[in-house]
């Protein structure tokens, strides 16, 4: 895994908030940028690792490549056949339609085409009750994209900036989060992962609660010999951006599901930091670190609302839900490709428990994955593809 650096997005890239308070609020909720049941209610470490088998049944087939919608675009994004073998599938039943819902997306790359998004997360506000849930959407989730071919859910923010017939790139997830979840986004805030490490920096590190110990390896060219090592005891830690960004990119655990529930945890520890502080004075250095690497449709009003709602949300009150299976079933693409089938029933349950469910990063009392096993997947990720 490479570790990124980039110097921020491109100014044709830029949205910049439309006040300051934009950026306490993202302040606040963006520790997302580092890519938690049943569908996700936790995340235990399995007798087998069901990831990692992959099925073919020919529904699922008909369900991953369902013919073009005629949208009224000119023509594809994505060159290639679309299979006309066609499974009609009721619409999914709105969701979360009592709560506010910001979707927040952390992506490597500093141009359009290379903003993949591998952090996606909703975070589900109840200003009434005074209750924040954060639901961690898996990057591999195969969907289908108005004006493109079904792909997976971290290429539709690149394909909505660099194809002007389908609007944006906030405008296209907005669509996709709609018609596969069920969850209407009124905003959307992306940040890439510099600014992700200079949020937490601005802040002086924040205090993450480790469950499992992690010993790990980074590509880094930076770093002598090409690799950056990682440890990380159990138990409460300080951390810095760059070691708060590689604890949740870690391939330790179940891949994409340990890195969600990870992630979570590293969002507590920035709530936790953001609120002992005050934001507000800090305000102006906040703003020139992060305008160039924030892109946002929220407006001025939400920004503050946001801000105090945060801070009067309890820690008990937050409540943390990981998209997982059984919610998704694992799939081999005809191409070859590894994704995840989403199972829209369950789907709908588990997001009618979210606010039932624990407090994100939770690992509901399972055992620990061997402490190098980020180390074991990647060795044997790499004897799988060949050198």
């Amino acid at each position: 895994m490479k570790v990124s650096r980039a110097p921020g997005l491109t100014g044709r890239m830029v949205f910049q908030p439309k006040n300051k308070a934009c950026c306490i609020c993202a302040l606040i909720v963006f520790n997302t940028l580092s890519c938690s049941s049943n569908c996700g209610f936790g995340d235990g470490y399995p007798e087998s690792d069901k990831s990692s088998s992959t099925h073919t049944a020919p529904e699922q087939v008909e369900r991953a490549f369902p013919e073009t919608e005629k949208t009224g675009l000119k023509g594809l994004s994505d060159a290639g056949p679309v299979s006309s073998h066609v499974r009609d599938e009721p619409p999914i039943p709105p969701a979360l339609t009592d709560s506010h819902n910001i979707l927040l997306l952390g992506f490597e790359g500093d141009t359009p085409a290379r903003a993949r998004t591998d952090a996606m997360l909703i975070l589900c506000l109840k200003y009434r009750r005074a209750e924040a849930g954060v639901v961690s959407i898996p990057r591999d989730l195969w969907v289908k994209i108005p004006g493109h071919r079904p792909d997976r859910i971290n290429s539709v923010y690149a394909k909505g900036e660099n194809d002007p017939a389908t609007g944006t790139g906030i405008r296209l997830i907005k669509k996709v989060i709609k018609n596969e979840l069920g969850v209407r986004i009124p905003y959307v805030v992306a940040v890439d992962y510099a600014g992700f490490e200079r949020i937490v920096d601005i802040l002086g590190g924040i205090p993450v609660r480790v469950v499992c110990p992690i010993r790990d390896r980074f590509i880094d060219e930076d770093a002598d010999g090409g690799y950056r090592d990682f440890s990380v005891s159990a138990g409460l830690n300080h951390m810095s951006g760059a070691r708060a960004l590689l604890f949740a990119r870690s391939r330790h655990g179940r891949g994409d599901w340990d890195r969600a529930r990870r992630q979570q945890a590293v969002l507590m520890g920035l709530r936790t930091r953001a609120l002992s502080l005050d934001t507000v004075s800090s305000l102006p250095r906040i703003w020139e670190e992060l305008k160039n690497s924030i892109k946002t449709d929220m407006s001025f009003k939400t920004g503050v609302k946001i801000v105090h709602l945060m801070t009067r949300i309890k820690t008990w009150q937050i409540h943390g839900l990981v998209i997982k299976e059984p919610c998704v079933t694992p799939w081999k693409t005809p191409d070859g490709r590894d994704v995840l089938l989403p199972e829209r029933s369950r789907i709908s349950e588990a997001l009618e428990n979210l606010f039932s469910s624990p407090l994100p990063g939770s690992r509901m009392n399972m055992p620990c994955p061997p402490e190098n096993a980020g180390l074991i997947n990647r060795k044997a990720a790499k004897q799988k593809t060949g050198p």
